[in-house]
């Protein structure tokens, strides 16, 4: 004959218990809700056990019978509140297991007031609901429906214990029995509702200490962040203000001056100085877009790779000669002449790796910018000889606002953090290799969305006519010069009246609008052009020296013709833009 082993029946019991316990927790279940699950089935399963253990030995002992009578349907609807939470009916669950402790409470407490204060439910009654229902989706209808429940037993009570509507028991000579009993029942589940609500207390003061942490946290961020736009503001003013104050003296020299090389070499470093200025501009505006939470739209557009890049090294080749640093471009024959992208990031990131290996490079070095591709991207790459960046510097190297610990700041820290964010932007990469002593190499890897293998430099543009609206007459000048040296006839408008007269007696193939102008917005301008039925069918490309996503773009692209985006001011890049839409309407 076999024999149990009583750890077996010990390990059943406490896995009966538990699985009573979870009645209708779902694995998926929130904290609270399984947290008021389990607080209802371990309080109907005092109630019910209480209630038979106490209450069936009262009434043979006492001869109550009534209290017999009373008893099995109360522990019945006690133990129906489990078996509704193992059918995942909680709300059926909820009624029942307020309901049966409120009528129980009150008719067990007026049947036994002689031994027993059965008010002493009362705040079991108010706080058990709240602790089961405070966060069930349905707790704005169904908790205050269980407070007022609680609210009307404990009127009920009173009224009925001063009117003597229903008798009470004669249970004095048991006193020694029934209120042991009575007061087990009660203090349990008063019990169960005060370490409940410690429990709680708990889980809020937790709570309560990680939001004054979370706070401390974010007040020290944000000290840091206002100390950081503090010195931000303190650099980028002196970034600002030298190349102002360069550019005064240098038109001071240059109206003093009649030798033309004199005036060329003025207006070489006049150039540097703009370019510098355009650089930290450009980083300001596109810091404040993403500080706002706002991506930049970027521009699909076609241009000369080889040209955008060996413009940039031409610009800052006088900057780099005043600090005796020599700086060679190299351009790998497999490169495509011309590939799509946004130029304006290409050269904002080139930009701003050029300016920093000017910054770091020592006397008497060299400088390599070179453009590379493979079949799916394609490459430039900056590398200085200058005195390299620490290991520990390296992972920190693109954040915002952060500038090498070498105590000589040359710099306000954003520059290498946006040209990341745009190469981000790009689908691309902003990568560095560092050697302390030896220099820094920066590479910017772009993929090649599409590339086209033939220029149309050589071709002959005689008899195309351009319609350039610009206010700023030398900018207009300079554009007009440079298109006019591949063949096209120009007309220059001040104004966007001037551009309505001018487009009607020249008749342009192509009009570059400036968007801002001092009588009327680009968009007035196009508005007219549209409804004007001479004009409506002439291509527009914009000009302007905002970013792309500055403008509302997509509007902009909606009104007449507008087919392209040129930033200011106008260069190699604008004309390969033109260029290649006029070859692409032919």
């Amino acid at each position: 004959m076999s024999q149990k082993n009583p750890q077996h029946n010990r390990f059943s019991l406490r896995e009966q218990f538990t699985k009573i316990r979870n009645a209708g927790v779902l694995p998926f279940d929130t904290a609270p809700r399984t947290s008021g699950l389990r607080f209802m089935n371990l309080s109907s399963l005092v109630a019910a056990s209480f209630v038979l253990f106490f209450g069936v030995p009262l009434a043979i002992i006492s001869g109550q019978y009534s209290i017999l009578i009373l008893a099995i349907p109360v522990s019945f609807l006690f133990f129906s509140v489990i078996i509704y939470n193992f059918l995942n009916k909680f709300i059926v669950a909820v009624w029942i297991w307020q309901f049966t402790f409120c009528i129980s409470t009150f008719v067990f407490g007026l049947l036994e007031r002689e031994v027993i204060d059965a008010t002493h439910m009362i705040p079991f009654l108010v706080a058990a609901p709240a602790f089961v229902l405070w966060k069930a989706d349905y707790r704005s209808h169904t908790l205050p429906a269980c407070i007022l429940m609680a609210v009307i037993t404990y009127v009920g009570m009173e009224i009925s214990a001063m009117l003597n509507l229903l008798p009470a028991l004669p249970l004095k000579e048991y006193y020694w029995y029934f209120r042991p009993a009575t007061l087990a029942t009660i203090y349990s589940l008063n019990v169960m509702v005060f370490w409940k609500l410690l429990k709680e207390m708990d889980v809020v003061f937790a709570k309560l200490a990680k939001a004054i942490q979370d706070e401390k946290r974010a007040k020290g961020q944000v000290e840091r962040y206002a100390e950081q736009m503090q010195l931000y503001a303190t650099l980028i003013t002196h970034e600002i203000k030298t190349p102002l104050s360069a550019l005064k003296s240098i038109a001071v020299a240059f109206q003093s001056t009649v030798n033309s090389e004199e005036k060329s070499n003025y207006m070489t470093r006049a150039d540097a100085c703009v370019n510098h200025l355009q650089a930290v501009v450009d980083n300001a505006q596109l810091l404040a877009k993403l500080n706002s939470g706002e991506s930049p739209l970027l521009a699909n557009d076609a241009f000369s790779i080889r040209a955008l890049i060996s413009e940039l090294v031409s610009f800052y080749s006088y900057e780099a000669q005043k600090h005796r640093v020599t700086m060679v471009y190299n351009c790998d024959e497999g490169t495509p002449p011309y590939i799509e992208g946004d130029p304006q990031s290409i050269k904002q990131v080139v930009t701003n790796l050029i300016s920093n290996a000017i910054k770091f490079s020592r006397k008497d070095t060299t400088i390599v910018v070179r453009v590379s591709s493979t079949i799916e991207n394609c490459s430039i790459t900056v590398e200085d000889q200058g005195k390299g960046i620490a290991p520990s510097a390296l992972n920190r190297i693109f954040d915002r606002f952060y500038t090498t610990p070498d105590g000589n700041n040359r710099g306000v820290g954003i520059g290498l953090y946006v040209s990341s964010m745009l190469a981000n932007l790009m689908k691309g990469s902003l990568n560095v290799e560092s050697i302390v002593g030896s220099g820094s190499k920066f590479t910017l890897s772009i993929p090649l969305l599409g590339k086209k293998s033939t220029s149309t430099e050589n071709r002959n543009w005689q008899g195309y006519r351009i319609l350039i609206v610009e206010d700023a007459v030398f900018l207009a000048e300079i554009t007009a010069e440079l298109l006019e040296k591949y063949g096209f006839t120009t007309r220059l408008a001040l104004s966007g009246e001037d551009a309505i007269k001018q487009a009607i007696q020249f008749e342009p193939h192509l009009i570059l609008l400036d968007f801002s102008l001092p009588d009327m917005d680009g968009i007035g301008v196009i508005n007219k052009l549209q409804h004007h039925p001479l004009l409506e069918s002439i291509p527009v490309f914009i000009l302007t020296g905002q970013r792309m996503d500055n403008l509302d773009w997509l509007y902009v692209r909606s009104c007449g013709k507008v087919v392209g985006y040129i930033h200011k001011p106008f260069g190699r890049s604008g004309i390969d833009q033109v260029l290649n839409y006029l070859e692409s309407t032919m």
